[in-house]
């Protein structure tokens, strides 16, 4: 990822959000452990400005490498996110992890719900070089 192109959208203890308009792509890095909705009050709100900021057809790069997981309580936050991105155009996902196979599967099904068109990777690169064919292929 070069962040010399990219917009810092929001950047907390819990995520980042970030933009690359040349791209058209969004950058979400999550953090952390979720266990409170108070904590994450502007979450939704900040994925809708990000959004706000690429055409339709944008690709989504989400690192879950330093993310803990969340409660069950808010489970639908991520379907909730997710639902708005692909709503507003995306087209594909791309979703690297840790070897964490139960968050791996709770994030197969955040998709499967939203409707996301996600690929799971466990490096940044490949995962970068993946959203990329994909916006070459369709240029």
């Amino acid at each position: 990822m070069n962040l010399a192109n990219c917009i810092t959208i929001a950047k907390n203890d819990l995520y980042s959000i970030l933009v690359d308009k040349t791209k058209n792509r969004a950058y979400l890095v999550l953090k952390g452990k979720w266990e409170k909705n108070s904590s994450l009050e502007n979450y939704l709100s900040d994925i809708k400005l990000g959004i706000s900021k690429l055409k339709p057809d944008f690709t989504l790069l989400v690192d879950l490498t330093q993310y803990g997981g969340t409660s069950s309580d808010l489970y639908s936050i991520h379907i909730d996110s997710l639902k708005l991105a692909v709503n507003s155009g995306l087209k594909r996902a791309a979703e690297v992890f840790n070897n964490n196979p139960l968050l791996k599967l709770l994030f197969e099904c955040y998709a499967k719900e939203s409707g996301a068109n996600t690929m799971e990777f466990f490096d940044m690169m490949q995962a970068e070089n993946w959203l990329d064919l994909y916006t070459a292929k369709d240029q």
